[in-house]
C-alpha cells in the first residue's frame, strides 16, 4: 500500500470517528424524558443590556402529527409582571375545543419583576409532561422600561408604553412563528371567552378580526367596552388627521383629546354580525399567519398617526387586508 493511501484512509477514520462521536453527543443533547428541546439562544440575564433568551419546546416528536385538513394555530401572549394571572389563564386555554395538537403557544416575557418567567415555566412543564400542545415556546427580553405603580393607563405614558408593546409584539411574533396557519394575539387578563373561539373566529375566514372587548367595574359591576383600539374611522376623526403633525401619535379612551372615532364596542346589539374597522386592539385578535408573513408587523412609528396595534390594523389595511371586527361576539378583560 502507497504512503498517500495509508494518509487517506487514517484521515477517513479519523473523520468516520469525529462524526460518530458527534451524533451520540448531539443526540445526548437534544432528548430529554423522550421531548425534542431545541436552545436556539441563551445567555444570562444583564441587567444592565438587553438580553434574549430562548426555551423552545417542541412536542411533536411524540405526539402524533397534524391532520393536513386542520388548521394550525399560534396562540401569541406578552407577559409582564403577571404571575397572579397565570394559572387562570391556562385554565380558560385548557377548555378551548380546538385540538389542542394544533395549538402552539409563544410567550414573551419582559422586564418581570414578579417571578412571572418562574411561574409559567412552572405551568409549561406541566404541559410538556402531559404532552398537550404542538408547540410551546417562551422567550424573554428585557427593554429596560418600568413604570412607577398605577401609572400604567397614564396619558404621559401611553406612547412610549405601546412603542415598548409593539416591539415586545414583533419580537415575539418573530421568534415563534414558523409553519402555522393562524394567530391568535390573546392577552392574559383575558379571563372569559367561548371554549370554541377559535373555531367561531376562524370560520370568518378573514385576514384580520378582533373579537369585541369588554370588562366590568370592580366596585358596581358596571359592563363598560375595555378595548377601545377597535374602531372606526367617521367623518370627523378623519377631518381631524388632517390637521395633526406628522409624527403625532393618537390614543384612544383618554380624555385629554377626543379622536370622533366609532367603537367596536358601541355596536354592540347592533344587529351587525361583522363590521370592517379601520383601527385595532391586540387583547383578542386573530390575524392569517400570512398578513404577518407579508410584512403585517407592529409599527413602533406612527403609520396614519397610529402605533402598536392600531398600527397594525391601519397597516394591514395599506397593504390590501381586510380587517374587521365583530360587534357581537364578547369577550371579558378581568374586571378594572
Amino acid at each position: 500500500m502507497s504512503s498517500r493511501a495509508a494518509k487517506f484512509i487514517l484521515a477517513l477514520a479519523f473523520i468516520t470517528g469525529l462524526t460518530v462521536v458527534f451524533y451520540i453527543i448531539s443526540d445526548t443533547f437534544h432528548t430529554y424524558r423522550g421531548r425534542q428541546i431545541a436552545h436556539l439562544h441563551d445567555c444570562p440575564i444583564n441587567a444592565t443590556q438587553d438580553t434574549f433568551f430562548l426555551h423552545s419546546f417542541d412536542s411533536t416528536a411524540t405526539s402524533a402529527k397534524p391532520s393536513t385538513s386542520k388548521a394550525n394555530v399560534l396562540i401569541l401572549t406578552p407577559l409582564k409582571d403577571v404571575s397572579t394571572k397565570l394559572p387562570l389563564y391556562f385554565e380558560k386555554l385548557s377548555q378551548l375545543t380546538f385540538p389542542k395538537e394544533h395549538i402552539s403557544l409563544g410567550f414573551l416575557v419582559t422586564d418581570t419583576t414578579d417571578g412571572t418567567i418562574d411561574v409559567l415555566m412552572k405551568e409549561v412543564s406541566s404541559l410538556l409532561n402531559n404532552g398537550t400542545y404542538r408547540k410551546i415556546s417562551v422567550f424573554e427580553k428585557n427593554f429596560q422600561y418600568f413604570l412607577q405603580h398605577g401609572s400604567r393607563h397614564k396619558f404621559s405614558e401611553q406612547v412610549r408604553r405601546r412603542q415598548i408593546l409593539a416591539k415586545s409584539r414583533n419580537h415575539l411574533l418573530f421568534s415563534a412563528l414558523t409553519d402555522e396557519d393562524w394567530v391568535l394575539w390573546l392577552d392574559v387578563d383575558i379571563v372569559t371567552y367561548p371554549s370554541t373561539m377559535l373555531e367561531d373566529m376562524i370560520s370568518y375566514d378573514k385576514d384580520v378580526l378582533a373579537a369585541n372587548v369588554f370588562t366590568h367595574e370592580k366596585s358596581t359591576n358596571i359592563e363598560f367596552v375595555y378595548d377601545r383600539n377597535n374602531f372606526i374611522e367617521t367623518w370627523e376623526s378623519r377631518k381631524l388627521l388632517t390637521t395633526l403633525d406628522e409624527d403625532q401619535i393618537l390614543v384612544e379612551g383618554y380624555e385629554e383629546i377626543s379622536t370622533h372615532r366609532n367603537y367596536l364596542g358601541d355596536l354592540r346589539d347592533s344587529g351587525s354580525d361583522l363590521v370592517e374597522i379601520d383601527g385595532v386592539g391586540g387583547a383578542c385578535l386573530l390575524v392569517r399567519a400570512d398578513v404577518h408573513r407579508d410584512g403585517g408587523i407592529f409599527p413602533t412609528i406612527p403609520i396614519a398617526h397610529q402605533i402598536e396595534t392600531e398600527g397594525f390594523g391601519k397597516l394591514a389595511k395599506k397593504m390590501g387586508k381586510g380587517v374587521y371586527g365583530l360587534p357581537n361576539y364578547v369577550v371579558y378583560h378581568e374586571d378594572v
